[in-house]
């Protein structure tokens, strides 16, 4: 007579509470990771914003012209490539009629966000935590 082999109730359960275990502690994790590369990439695009005002400032330089360039929409006069405004980089309107400086804001998780304001004249770009949340503070920027 064949005996049939099965998991009990018990051993299934146990399956379940050790599943449940795991899950807790890898989902918190997943979100973690995603405000770390959404901080990295802000990191990347404010160098990259950076080194393309010290570029342009050496070409206006070269040309006989000492002035900083403006951003652009996108950024698209300081890089090649403009950098997307989405969900994460925004545009902040201003009514500044001598756009001695630019303002724009970038979000490095949900309700934690940050202003930045480019000064044309020195070159800097400061960062104001709008939040209150310590987004600069993540970005290094404080």
């Amino acid at each position: 007579m064949k005996t049939k082999r099965a998991f009990t109730m018990m051993e299934l359960i146990f399956v379940i509470v050790i599943l449940g275990v795991l899950a807790g502690v890898a989902i918190p994790r997943l979100f973690v990771s995603r405000d770390d590369a959404a901080v990295s990439r802000l990191k990347t695009d404010l160098s990259s914003i950076r080194a393309g005002i010290e570029t342009l400032r050496g070409k206006n330089i070269m040309s006989g012209v000492a002035t900083y360039p403006s951003l652009g929409q996108g950024f698209e006069n300081v890089i090649g490539n403009p950098i997307r405004t989405d969900s994460i980089w925004t545009s902040v309107p201003d009514n500044n009629s001598t756009r001695t400086t630019e303002t724009f804001s970038a979000c490095v998780a949900k309700g934690v966000c940050a202003t930045f304001t480019y000064t044309r004249s020195n070159g800097r770009i400061s960062c104001t935590d709008s939040t209150g949340k310590g987004a600069c503070h993540r970005l290094g920027e404080s």
